[in-house]
């Protein structure tokens, strides 16, 4: 997107800067960041349902940072999946050893619309400018009700990490 959807003009209430460091692999059901230089986060896709994601926040520690903490945010939660096979082991391994660290300077403005909080971010990645509109809410029937009215439906859904992937980083 290259505007904020017009449902939501003169609608922020807030408005934050931060430059993020992303670790950007192929794996897509996790984003590890820095965030604004002052703590590290382990994001986790739980579950998707109706091309909406549900993301929990496994690690959230400001620095310094503990060894165990470093350990719990790196192991990228290694399952039981994984555990069960060297075939698994080997293929997880190889893709965490593929991160590209992404540097991503934002400006974000913020609202709530319902329970959701609404975040409309203009992004300078390697000096280009991209934009994006997240969504925060623990009720998918409030996110798709939010979708539908600020007319974001006919939009691609993805996390942070999905979409600096698809910019080639």
């Amino acid at each position: 997107m290259d505007e904020a959807p017009v449902a939501l003009e003169g609608e922020w209430i807030s408005e934050e800067r931060s430059t993020d460091t992303y670790f950007v692999s192929p794996l897509t059901r996790w984003q590890l960041r820095i965030s604004n230089g002052t703590h590290l986060e382990l994001a986790i896709n739980t579950e998707t349902r109706d091309g909406l994601e549900h993301w929990t926040t496994e690690v959230r520690e400001a620095f310094p940072l503990t060894p165990d903490v470093v350990h719990a945010a790196t192991s990228l939660h290694l399952s039981d999946y994984v555990c069960q096979t060297a075939e698994r082991l080997e293929t997880f391994i190889d893709l965490c050893t593929n991160f590209r660290v992404v540097k991503v300077n934002k400006r974000r403005q913020l609202t709530t619309m319902g329970s959701a909080l609404v975040k409309w971010t203009e992004a300078d990645i390697d000096g280009t400018p991209s934009y994006c509109c997240a969504l925060e809410s623990s009720s998918f029937e409030e996110l798709k009700r939010i979708v539908e009215l600020t007319g974001l439906s006919g939009q691609k859904n993805c996390d942070y990490s999905s979409f600096l992937r698809s910019l080639g980083h």
